[in-house]
């Protein structure tokens, strides 16, 4: 659910999500599991939630970024979110 202020409402969302994933592979040609650790991991979510008549629309953006170190300690969180009504 999503609490859109300038709708003045609540907004329950469902269907599908499209999921575009990128890796990288080491030197030597080898790819390393998600839970293998260290790790590093980034999404760019854009979301494009259109509203009826003008004004309604809600788009936001958000960089997220995970790093895991050799010991399994979570060393980096960023998390760079924005919101536009139009």
């Amino acid at each position: 659910m999503v609490d859109i202020p300038c709708a003045g409402e609540l907004v329950v969302l469902n269907g599908p999500l499209h999921i575009l994933s990128t890796f990288t592979f080491d030197k030597g040609g080898g790819f390393h599991p998600a839970k293998a650790v260290p790790f590093e991991t980034s999404f760019v979510n854009n979301f494009k939630i259109i509203g009826q008549g003008p004004g309604t629309n809600l788009l936001i953006h958000e960089n997220f970024h995970l790093s895991i170190n050799a010991n399994g300690t979570l060393t980096a969180l960023i998390d760079n979110s924005s919101f536009e009504y139009k």
